[in-house]
């Protein structure tokens, strides 16, 4: 009996020490769990992030306008040139006006009285006039004619009758001696329509005038033609 005993208890450690041994490493099974952490390729899924490719701009488009400051009227206006001509007064613009042999040059004088809302008016001048004026083809001034050496000026040029003061400044724009007075609200854009008006005449008129010379000229090559003719004697004399 005491043999069998033996027998069945090593039978029995050989049997749990097959089973250890025949065991799968424990790590291993979990760890292929792990391999469910492959789902953290669905971090990939942060390739999404690439979505930020979208905010470059397109080729050619500008870069920095997001970024950019707002645009100030004020430097806007310090960029354009105001062609004013010096005067001390009225005389001195009154020469501008009538005596200057500058024929070419369109004159836009604003006159005002002792309100400070010229300030507006001038700033709309330059944006509407003499933004694109880059030849100096306009000449600009402005006057207080409620000072005693602008006053007279109220003499020698046609003023408006029966004005207020809401009706100043006003603007008078000219050309070879030959104007007109704007005033009241949008002073600014009626000279600056004025003006436009002048100029499409003047260009017209400048057409008319190389056509009529060129057709004058032309005849004048033809008609010495016929006279070879004339010389040529007669065979018989």
């Amino acid at each position: 009996n005491m043999k069998m005993n033996l027998a069945y208890l090593l039978l029995a450690m050989i049997l749990c020490m097959s089973v250890v041994i025949g065991a799968d490493p424990a790590p291993t099974t979990s760890g292929t769990s792990g391999t469910s952490g492959t789902s953290g390729t669905s971090g990939t899924s942060g390739t999404s992030g690439t979505s930020g490719t979208s905010t470059p701009p397109a080729a050619g488009a500008p870069a920095a306008d997001a970024n950019a400051p707002p645009k100030n009227e004020a430097d806007e206006l310090d960029k354009i040139v105001l062609h004013s001509f010096e005067h001390f007064d009225y005389l001195d613009i009154l020469y501008k006006l009538k005596g200057s042999q500058d024929k070419d040059k369109y004159w836009v004088v604003m006159f005002y009285r002792d309100e400070d809302h010229h300030k507006e008016a001038r700033d709309r001048v330059k944006k509407l006039i003499f933004k694109d004026d880059t030849a100096g083809e306009f000449k600009y001034a402005e006057a207080n004619i409620s000072k005693p050496n602008y006053s007279p000026i109220s003499r020698a040029i046609h003023f408006p009758q029966n004005t207020k003061s809401t009706d100043f400044p006003m603007i008078l724009v000219m050309k070879n001696q030959v104007g007109q007075m704007v005033y009241g609200p949008g002073v600014a854009r009626k000279a600056a329509d004025l003006l436009k008006e002048m100029k499409k005449k003047d260009e017209e008129e400048k057409k008319k005038q190389e056509a009529a010379a060129g057709g004058s000229t032309a005849p004048a090559s033809g008609s010495t033609a016929p006279a070879s003719g004339s010389t040529a004697p007669a065979s018989g004399s």
